[in-house]
């Protein structure tokens, strides 16, 4: 679950680290107030020929590129047309500059265009001067200006740049640390459920012993051994029949006890005569004056 967890976390970091600061959708509200405008330049167009009942189209061709079409014809005064988008642009609160040209659906040459600067009201015409247009298909498109507003964008786009790095920097900072806790958590569960899993018992006639848990196991029944015992009877099974002297047992499980009494010996032997006694093919047998051996027998089925 955990490792799905960090696997999982990294794309949304990713996304988080490449993910402006504060970024909001601006410029499409910004497209979607100029499709709005277009419309109503459209409308207003039609109202000024004496139309308000055809449709209006508006699509944007490219980048600040707008083309306003129309389902009816009409003849074009230049100076009126002049006025009307100019007032549509004054109710909008529009302050850009703006190219307009006037296109025949027909043969789609621009039979007239204009542009207003920003700083300026005036209209400057670039062809066809005032000469009306007679009664055709047009459609008008129109290009803004961006040339005023292009150091200030920069300088903003600039800003935002500046912000949005020390964002990703301390956000990278931030989680960098969460991550590799996660990680070492989850190696360290890894590492305990691999060893957990290890099987460390031995066989031993019928039985199993666990030489990590001390458990000897047989059948359904399971005891827990004493160290002592654990030792000694691994000692025998290392060395299962074979004799192994008393000397030999007591120094190696008992050496670090000092005076030990050799009566002790007997006892444990005892003890792991009764913990092996459920399967008659194991014995262990005193060899009089010599030691002990584990006898484990072949069962013939």
């Amino acid at each position: 679950m955990i490792k799905i967890f960090i696997r999982s976390l990294f794309p949304v970091l990713l996304l988080a680290f490449y993910t402006p600061l504060g970024a909001s959708s601006q410029a499409e509200v910004t497209d979607k107030q100029m499709m709005v405008t277009m419309r109503m330049i459209g409308d207003e167009v039609l109202k000024s020929m004496g139309d308000k009942t055809s449709k209006v189209s508006v699509s944007e061709v490219l980048d600040g590129y707008y083309k306003i079409g129309f389902e009816s014809e009409f003849a074009i005064l230049p100076d009126s047309l002049v006025k009307t988008i100019e007032g549509a642009m004054k109710k909008r609160s529009f302050e850009q500059g703006y190219l307009v040209e006037v296109q025949e659906c027909d043969t789609e040459q621009f039979v007239h265009s204009y542009e207003i600067a920003a700083s300026n009201s005036e209209p400057k015409s670039l062809n066809c001067g005032t000469r009306a247009m007679d009664k055709n298909c047009y459609n008008l498109f129109i290009t803004i200006v961006k040339k005023t507003v292009v150091a200030q964008e920069r300088f903003h786009r600039g800003e935002n740049q500046n912000n949005n790095l020390l964002h990703n920097i301390l956000l990278l900072l931030g989680v960098i640390p969460v991550v590799f806790l996660l990680w070492k958590f989850y190696e360290m569960k890894k590492e305990k459920h691999t060893t957990s899993n290890v099987d460390h018992s031995i066989k031993i006639g019928a039985y199993r012993f666990d030489a990590v848990t001390l458990e000897l196991t047989y059948e359904a029944n399971k005891v827990e051994l004493s160290g002592k015992e654990a030792d000694l009877l691994m000692i025998l099974h290392k060395n299962r029949n074979t004799v192994i002297e008393r000397e030999k047992l007591l120094s190696e499980v008992w050496a670090d006890e000092g005076g030990y009494v050799g009566r002790t010996l007997d006892v444990f032997i005892s003890k792991l005569r009764k913990r092996l006694e459920g399967d008659p093919s194991l014995k262990i047998v005193n060899i009089r004056g010599v030691g002990y051996k584990l006898i484990v027998s072949e069962v013939v089925v």
